[in-house]
């Protein structure tokens, strides 16, 4: 693009970029400076303005907040009952006696009900789940590729939402072609 200021000629710019001269090296650098896109993050830094953070407390709702202290309390029940198992008495230390990763899911469900009750699965019971799989199934709310079990199984993963999606899903659906065939 510039062959008068980068004119190699004979010279062999690999030798001379791995060369011992931090002279020659520095030079190299100041030349090729204004053609390198990179920008340093103190220089960045002072371009930003400073973060501001702002923080909004909401209280739950009444379903929300039964929500939560009725799982708070279930995994509560499920820690106690697993420490006096094991050692007979209540230790002072918990930790090693759950696992992090139980109590990391258990902080997860917590959180999820925080952020909204649907998120985890309370309202369907597992016979409710098992009536809308055989129920949605036959009309191929779940393809026609798995079978009944998998539907089944795959449902009682969902959360509230989740199955309340499926559910106006299939109704609006049947709704719909109950529509058109009546004409």
């Amino acid at each position: 693009m510039m062959p008068d200021i980068f004119a190699t000629g004979e010279v062999d710019l690999k030798k001379l970029l791995n060369s011992e001269d931090h002279e020659l090296i520095s030079r190299i650098k100041s030349i090729l400076g204004p053609f390198i896109l990179r920008r340093l993050k103190s220089d960045v830094m002072q371009q930003l303005v400073p973060k501001t953070q702002h923080v909004n407390f909401v209280s739950m709702g009444s379903e929300q907040l039964k929500a939560y202290n009725g799982a708070a309390n279930e995994y509560r029940a499920i820690c106690e009952a697993r420490t006096a198992k094991s050692s007979g008495q209540y230790p002072q230390n918990l930790v090693g006696l759950i696992p992090k990763r139980q109590i990391s899911n258990y902080f997860m469900q917590l959180r999820k009900i925080a952020n909204h009750p649907l998120l985890i699965r309370r309202i369907y019971s597992d016979k409710d789940v098992d009536r809308i799989a055989r129920l949605t199934y036959p009309k191929g709310a779940f393809g026609f590729e798995c079978s009944l079990d998998r539907a089944i199984q795959a449902l009682k993963n969902y959360n509230d939402f989740a199955i309340h999606q499926v559910l106006l899903f299939f109704f609006t659906w049947f709704l719909l072609i109950s529509c058109f065939t009546s004409y």
